[in-house]
């Protein structure tokens, strides 16, 4: 796309971050509240290492969920596509993200790891967050699009809306970089808390291989560094934009 004008694909972009808006939405309805009844009543060793066979995975609406879950990493890369094609700065969080979280998925759904109640349901959770705020920012910005192209009588009151809803999302979106990062900071802990448990001999016997354990306790380690410093990029220290040249 270097030397290619860029294309504008806010409309399907809006509707592509509805679905996956209503899909997590779902999600995180069913899974959510069973992931939390399980720690709550059965407790954090037998919630983050049962065998999702007979845990929550072998039967009933959990077990689609999370197969959905799983097979939803493939079409969430299209958001990188969107990002190209729109000739936006394509962030190494963004696609690094992407990628990692889907081999680590696949990984986890192929040797059934216990964990994957827990993070697919806080995923599915800070998704519905996620996209439901992407999409209410693209239809925002095609609102003022239009709103801007109306005659010059109409415009100052077409304009407002979209403006409002601009600086309202301008506070929420420090609340989104928020969740994510306790995403991650709960990933880092479900890794910590089932160390103890790898070692057969131990009395709790953990579904999860090491080899998963490993990667996914890198994965939420380098996921926390980097949501952290794009919060500090973003909200704390941010980078003052260059003013226009003046031209006589």
């Amino acid at each position: 796309m270097k030397d290619r004008p860029f294309y504008d694909m806010r409309v399907p972009q809006m509707y592509w971050n509805t679905f996956l808006a209503v899909f997590s939405i779902c999600g995180a309805i069913r899974m959510f509240p069973f992931a939390l009844a399980f720690l709550w009543f059965e407790g954090k060793d037998a919630a983050f290492c049962t065998s999702p066979v007979i845990g929550y995975g072998g039967a009933g609406p959990s077990a689609l969920w999370t197969c959905l879950f799983i097979f939803s990493k493939v079409p969430e890369l299209c958001d990188t596509i969107f990002v190209v094609l729109n000739k936006k700065p394509l962030l190494f969080l963004h696609w690094y993200h992407h990628i990692t979280v889907l081999l680590y998925c696949w990984d986890s759904y192929s040797t059934r790891a216990s964990v994957g109640l827990s993070f697919s349901s806080i995923n599915f959770t800070v998704h519905a967050f996620m996209y439901t705020y992407y999409a209410i920012q693209n239809k925002s910005s095609l609102d003022f699009s239009r709103a801007k192209k109306l005659p010059e009588a109409e415009r100052a009151a077409a304009v407002k809306g979209p403006l409002r809803v601009k600086e309202f999302l301008s506070k929420v979106a420090p609340f989104i970089t928020l969740i994510q990062i306790s995403q991650m900071v709960v990933g880092v802990y479900v890794m910590y808390s089932i160390f103890p448990h790898l070692n057969s001999q131990t009395k709790v016997v953990c579904h999860t291989s090491r080899s998963n354990w490993v990667w996914g306790l890198l994965m939420y380690l380098s996921y926390f560094v980097l949501f952290v410093l794009f919060a500090i990029d973003k909200y704390v220290c941010p980078k003052k934009k260059a003013a226009p040249v003046k031209e006589d």
